[in-house]
């Protein structure tokens, strides 16, 4: 059968038009609410790390969206395929198999949180033997415990029980990055001088990329790592 010249142009505009359609999908982003980088306000996301990522894109004239999960349930989001991304996340093993990590988006101290009566030290060689520890669940700081073979207690998706379980004698120490415990710290009631702080290390916050997304998508990563620059 011939297709006559206006049957192949609506045919060519057709394909076009599902390209274009195609290139323009809104990208999904999971996350979890976790202040001080990512604050889940009930009508939209607000944040260090949620700012600078919804910046970056609108530079680069993305659509997208945010979805707010458990952590764990936002990681799983992406590494099943539906969600192209989550954020903010600490680059670890795990993650870096079915994902790529952009530049930072924010920065991050692990420390370690112990009640001022508690005479344990992290510094100490005894002290992985008798410290009972916690961190936020599905957080790469627990990551972190359980592949060193610290003794691990009561554990929350929820940063702000994780202390009151610190303040309630159940653990003897959280490890947590430095903004977050500062934020669930004063949304209990409580400040920093309430405890003995340690600093473990300093590490970076980015965008995992699925790397699915990032095949179908070339050249997208190092696109958002330009447009990152230039957010501030």
């Amino acid at each position: 059968m011939k297709l006559n010249s206006l049957t192949f142009l609506c045919f060519s505009l057709s394909i076009a038009g599902a390209v274009s359609a195609k290139a323009e999908e809104t990208i999904v982003l999971a996350t979890q609410n976790w202040p001080p980088y990512q604050i889940d306000t009930g009508s939209g996301l607000s944040g260090i790390a949620a700012e600078k990522v919804s910046c970056a894109l609108e530079k680069m004239g993305k659509p997208f969206e945010f979805k707010v999960y458990p952590w764990r349930r936002a990681q799983k989001e992406v590494k099943s395929g539906y969600a192209d991304a989550f954020f903010s996340a600490s680059p670890n093993k795990e993650r870096s198999e079915y994902a790529t990590i952009s530049d930072k988006v924010a920065d991050q101290k692990w420390n370690w949180y112990l009640l001022k009566e508690n005479l344990l030290n992290p510094e100490k060689p005894q002290f992985k033997t008798l410290a009972k520890t916690t961190a936020l669940l599905g957080s790469n700081t627990q990551t972190w415990l359980q592949s060193n073979g610290y003794k691990i207690g009561a554990t929350s998706v929820d940063l702000k029980e994780v202390f009151q379980f610190l303040d309630n004698k159940k653990i003897d120490v959280v490890l947590s990055t430095d903004k977050a415990a500062e934020s669930a710290i004063m949304a209990k009631g409580g400040k920093l001088s309430d405890y003995n702080i340690y600093t473990l290390k300093s590490n970076i916050l980015g965008v995992y990329w699925s790397k699915e997304f990032l095949k179908k998508n070339h050249l997208f990563l190092q696109k958002f790592n330009s447009a990152l620059g230039k957010c501030n």
